[in-house]
């Protein structure tokens, strides 16, 4: 992480090609989709029971108007993922809700080195411990001298609800997880797809 006006840098673990191959495999066995951002671009492995069904939602996608789902619907599908980098920010899984939670009880026998964010129901985020908006907030946030009481956070996923609970107005979105609304001090009445920022900022400022 590098400040841009200030210069300095703080160096977070990031996972290695050989962790992400190793997981991209276990997931195969919960029948899980793997996918991986590299070079403004993403690796997605589904495992052969599923690539009928991901098919024909890569139709549907294509159709809604959301770029969420337009993007989804460009994805290439690999049948062996190949990564060129050493390293990777993180890894991320789609799948049944009973499958992921399986899964992840099953890596945390075999590594205790990850940091686990469900961003729904049906998705799982891993990374290396220590890596998270949390801390990565709280290092730039001291170079600058801001309290965290004074910053306003809104969140609708896993990977928010640390953060979200120790800043001075955690703002949960309408659609957030359960978690995140529980970490929150307070719930929109908005989504984060009917410009839900924008208008409680509007109501805060004015």
């Amino acid at each position: 992480m590098i400040d841009l006006a200030g210069g300095d840098q703080h160096k977070f673990s990031l996972l290695s090609k050989q962790e992400c191959y190793e997981l991209i495999h276990l997931a195969k066995q919960y029948k899980l989709i793997s996918y991986i951002h590299e070079d403004n671009d993403y690796h997605v492995f589904v495992p052969g029971a599923l690539k009928k069904i991901y098919k024909r939602m890569e139709m549907l996608f294509s159709r809604i108007n959301i770029p969420f789902f337009q993007a989804a619907s460009r994805l290439k599908l690999e049948n062996n993922i190949v990564l060129h980098k050493d390293e990777y920010e993180k890894i991320c899984f789609v799948g049944n809700h009973k499958s992921l939670v399986e899964f992840e009880e099953k890596v945390k026998l075999l590594n205790l080195d990850y940091a686990y964010y469900p961003s729904s129901m049906h998705s799982l985020e891993i990374v290396k411990q220590g890596i998270s908006k949390f801390i990565a907030s709280y290092w730039y946030l001291a170079r600058k001298k801001i309290s965290l009481k004074e910053v306003i956070f809104f969140g609708d996923g896993g990977n928010d609800d640390e953060l979200i609970s120790n800043v001075g107005l955690g703002i949960a979105m309408k659609n957030a997880l359960d978690s995140t609304k529980r970490a929150a001090h307070r719930v929109s009445q908005y989504t984060n797809r009917q410009d839900g920022v924008y208008k409680e900022l509007s109501d805060l400022f004015n």
